[in-house]
């Protein structure tokens, strides 16, 4: 590619075109499977708001209106984000965004809420959330250091903050993990827990352990894939490198995908999915264009899934690990 202004050329495309923006590195949590503290720290750096600001506004001059901000956790600092978010609201933008589940509650006891930073997030556009639920088994979140806050029941919890968010509004994309301690009854839990929060889409991964981390170290005698560089590409959360579980790595992979596939069955339409899209000012005949394009997306998805799924375990048969 010579020429990069032939990938979005016209400010129409421009305006389709989700930009990646960060505006901050490190996260205060310790998760131990995460390797954001292991590259860039637990302590976190931010731009100035003036600098984002300042960014995000040449962006939209030259045509972009839609923003994925990528920061590890988008809502760590109140002060800071409520500024940012003061200052984009006039740019009439949308933009997405990741964060905690939890992050709208100001203290350890789940007393007090944070009603104003929902609705500044709101006001200022943005649409979608991705949240890293990560577990919705209260021992896997301790073991994992995943640092929920509350008395009640994990999952009790976790389906609370999910009303809340779709209760202001938000869209959201949930992010499950599974790790050795987990069976195909796990996965299908996670699906039968993403359906009733009506979370419109999910993605179920496979626990990565990545150098540097705690989990790393944990797992280093059982990995399966340890031929490096050339097994980096197998550690992308999508496939199982390590032998040390509950069910073999072959099942765990199957129990992924079929957990995946259950899910986006109907193009991953919930109830509030439905309710959401009929809500939208457009056109009957629009409605029904997106409802079939996202139940033909999802099929080509799992399609290709399922093919790439068929030759990971045949290279774990070639591994030897039945």
């Amino acid at each position: 590619m010579r020429d990069f202004d032939k990938l979005l050329g016209s400010c129409r495309r421009r305006e389709l075109y989700e930009l990646p923006v960060m505006t901050s590195r490190g996260c205060p949590y310790g998760c131990v499977y995460c390797c954001v503290t292991r590259m860039f720290g637990r302590k976190v750096r931010r731009q100035s708001v003036e600098k984002v600001h300042r960014d995000v506004l040449a962006h939209a001059r030259q045509g972009f209106r839609f923003f994925f901000v990528y920061d590890d956790n988008f809502t760590s600092d109140r002060a800071w984000t409520k500024a940012l978010l003061e200052r984009l609201r006039p740019l009439r933008l949308r933009f997405n965004a990741q964060t905690r589940v939890d992050f709208h509650w100001t203290d350890p006891s789940r007393s007090a809420r944070d009603d104003d930073m929902l609705r500044a997030m709101r006001r200022a556009g943005c649409d979608m959330l991705f949240i890293g639920y990560e577990t919705i088994d209260e021992a896997t979140a301790r073991e994992w250091n995943k640092g929920y806050r509350g008395a009640r029941s994990l999952e009790a919890r976790l389906q609370e903050d999910t009303k809340i968010l779709h209760d202001n509004g938000f869209w959201i994309h949930g992010m499950f993990v599974m790790g050795p301690q987990h069976t195909r009854k796990t996965a299908f839990g996670i699906v039968d827990f993403a359906r009733r929060c009506e979370i419109e889409t999910i993605q179920i991964g496979i626990l990565a352990p990545y150098p540097g981390t705690p989990l790393f170290e944990r797992l280093r005698p059982h990995l399966i894939f340890d031929r490096f560089p050339a097994d980096w590409d197998y550690y992308d959360a999508t496939h199982c490198v390590f032998n040390h579980g509950r069910v073999s790595p072959q099942e765990l992979q199957q129990a992924v995908f079929d957990a995946n596939c259950r899910f986006y069955r109907w193009g991953g339409w919930s109830p509030r999915a439905f309710r959401s899209m009929a809500a939208r000012p457009m056109s009957a005949t629009d409605k029904l264009v997106e409802l079939v394009s996202g139940v033909r997306t999802a099929k080509t998805m799992m399609k290709k899934w399922r093919r790439e799924t068929d030759a990971f375990l045949d290279v774990l048969r070639e591994r030897g690990n039945h």
